[in-house]
């Protein structure tokens, strides 16, 4: 089985636990956030896809500062949806992203032009 496909079952293996467990890995988050983000951005567009973001959504909302030092991949791999089907996942990815612009204030602007244009642009639907 490629490396990637691993990654990939890893992800959303990981997504779902902490969906459903939010509490246990959100404390953990700063360890492996961005390694999860990498590969949560290569997952097509699908249900498995959907479950991983609620975990993702879920631990932020636990502990918003564990994800901070991670945000710029936590915006690529939002980015890396052509289409969020799902209206819940959708709303919550906007509120995770608007949570941290309004958490960070002015430093916001600091991550935002760490971004790559494209990335800007997928980003630009959720008005951040």
């Amino acid at each position: 089985m490629p490396e990637s496909i691993n990654f990939e079952n890893s992800a959303i293996t990981l997504g779902r636990l902490a969906w459903i467990r939010p509490d246990l890995v959100a404390p953990h988050m700063e360890h492996f956030m961005k390694p999860w983000c990498l590969a949560l951005a290569m997952v097509r567009d699908d249900l498995e896809k959907e479950d991983a973001f609620r975990g993702l959504c879920a631990v932020v909302k636990v502990n918003p500062s564990g994800g901070v030092s991670s945000l710029v991949f936590i915006c690529k791999a939002i980015a890396s949806w052509h289409e969020i089907r799902s209206e819940d996942v959708n709303s919550e990815v906007s509120q995770v992203l608007n949570g941290y612009k309004q958490m960070l204030g002015n430093s916001w602007a600091e991550c935002w032009s760490a971004l790559d244009p494209p990335v800007k642009e997928r980003l630009a639907r959720y008005q951040v």
